[in-house]
């Protein structure tokens, strides 16, 4: 009986240990950041820009372009996004802190305004939700090694 009772209290501390550390790993490592495919699919634009906050706390409708992906390239160094301030982070999270960051982006008009500056454009919402009872979710993604990786796989650099 001795014996069996000590197996016992052995498999427990292992089993209690094991738990212990698959916590450890999944408390230790954060979310990671996944683009919407369908939504760079829904995009006629995708570009890497720089956002600032305004006074109140809004990102301002004004970003600078510093990269632009697949075929469809922006040629200006800033365009307007007339949504920006729905935008949201994965997650949920509004738009905080300025930063740079990857924006799926469309026109209402096709055509380039006029002088070569670009009419303005907004944030493409998520097809996903678009077709629920639910608002339409306008994500945008904080530009990072994990981000960059995806859109390296997923979208060409515009030549």
């Amino acid at each position: 009986m001795k014996a069996a009772r000590l197996r016992l209290f052995a498999a427990a501390f292992l089993f209690v240990g094991w738990l212990s550390y698959l916590a450890f790993l999944a408390l230790g490592h954060s979310k990671p950041i996944v683009v919407s495919r369908s939504q760079l699919a829904v995009a006629k634009y995708v570009v890497k820009a720089d956002v600032k906050i305004d006074a109140g706390g809004k990102p301002e409708a004004t970003v600078q372009v510093r990269e632009s992906f697949g075929n469809n390239r922006i040629k200006v160094d800033t365009v307007d996004v007339t949504n920006l301030s729905l935008a949201r982070l994965p997650g949920g999270k509004p738009i905080t802190s300025a930063g740079t960051y990857l924006l799926p982006l469309t026109a209402d008009v096709d055509l380039p305004g006029l002088n070569g500056a670009f009419l303005p454009l907004k944030v493409v919402p998520t097809p996903n939700r678009h077709d629920s009872d639910l608002k339409p979710l306008y994500l945008i993604y904080p530009w990072n090694a994990e981000v960059e990786r995806q859109m390296n796989e997923l979208v060409p650099k515009a030549e």
